[in-house]
């Protein structure tokens, strides 16, 4: 959707757009501490999901950007019968006379399906969804773990929360000062590094963090996870537009987020 508006700062709109998580994970970090405390693990939860059930009003509010139709290319026909012959190899010659015709072609459209779908086969593509699948089974479960790891050193409950509160701002931070850094003129040759480069920063984060176990270390820790983390998230589709092009964005994006859930999904119970 954001792709469909916006062309010039497409990165920064992303980065943007992608802001909402860090703002989520800072502000509900606390809350759901209080609400766990208050109403217990089921209460928090039955919360969490009625709040969560307004994402349904938010997307019947977003509506694709239609396109102005061109009436010069237009070609328009009198309301009289006439006569259209199509001549294809291999088959017969058909005619049909009405005021409205329509020409279907099987062939069309298998044609159409499979370029959409060519992006699949393409190495920087097949590259890339790897590079999703994997950084997403390393660095899911840190955001679960997180908070009862710093628990288990030793750390307050009020400080191992504020732990989550950092990381979700800095990777505001990160959203947004990559997505503004990645429309620079000189930077746009090079965003599929950058994402090698912050994917490659979270990595060291999550192999360092065993030997984190004190407070004072833990929060350099979440100060550089959670920036990269953003940064890596902003680029995505902005990596995905430059690797498959805009034609396939839809369907490559899809795609590639389809791999980041599915090890959001088993990552944590597998930790």
């Amino acid at each position: 959707m954001v792709g469909n508006y916006f062309h010039k700062r497409k990165a920064l709109a992303y980065g943007i757009a992608m802001s909402g998580c860090g703002i989520g994970t800072f502000l509900l970090a606390p809350v759901v501490q209080l609400l766990i405390e208050h109403f217990s693990w089921r209460g928090a939860l039955l919360i969490l999901g009625g709040f969560v059930l307004n994402l349904c009003v938010c997307g019947a509010l977003m509506r694709p950007v239609a396109g102005k139709e061109d009436h010069k290319n237009t070609l328009e026909f009198p309301e009289q019968d006439f006569e259209l012959e199509v001549q294809k190899p291999g088959f017969e010659q058909w005619s049909f006379c009405s005021s409205v015709i329509k020409i279907w072609s099987h062939e069309c459209v298998c044609r159409c399906s499979q370029q959409e779908c060519n992006f699949a086969l393409m190495p920087d593509f097949v590259m890339f969804a790897g590079s999703i699948l994997f950084m997403a089974y390393g660095c899911s479960p840190l955001f679960v773990y997180l908070v009862p790891y710093a628990l288990s050193v030793g750390v307050s409950h009020q400080r191992a929360a504020f732990l989550m509160s950092v990381l979700g701002v800095i990777d505001i931070a990160g959203n947004l000062t990559f997505g503004w850094l990645m429309d620079r003129r000189g930077l746009k040759k090079y965003r599929y590094v950058c994402y090698l480069f912050a994917v490659a920063m979270d990595g060291l984060c999550c192999l360092f963090h065993p030997v984190l176990q004190s407070f004072p270390l833990l929060l350099p820790f979440s100060f550089t996870f959670g920036y990269f983390d953003g940064a890596y998230i902003t680029l995505i589709p902005v990596v995905t537009t430059d690797v498959v092009g805009s034609a396939s964005l839809s369907s490559a994006l899809g795609m590639v987020y389809f791999l980041q859930a599915i090890p959001y999904l088993i990552s944590p119970s597998v930790a």
